[in-house]
């Protein structure tokens, strides 16, 4: 649930963009993502 949270934050566009820059930042957040790229990815957009 808090990875729709975090979701919320990055406009959809840049989500695709941000993947390197996040699993710099934070391993864990970029797993997250990759979740939010498979599954949440249509309803963001």
């Amino acid at each position: 649930m808090q990875c729709l949270v975090e979701n919320r934050k990055l406009p959809c566009p840049k989500l695709l963009f941000a993947e390197k820059e996040l699993k710099k930042i934070n391993q864990v957040f970029f797993i997250c993502l990759n979740y939010i790229i498979a599954t949440v990815l249509v309803d963001c957009c």
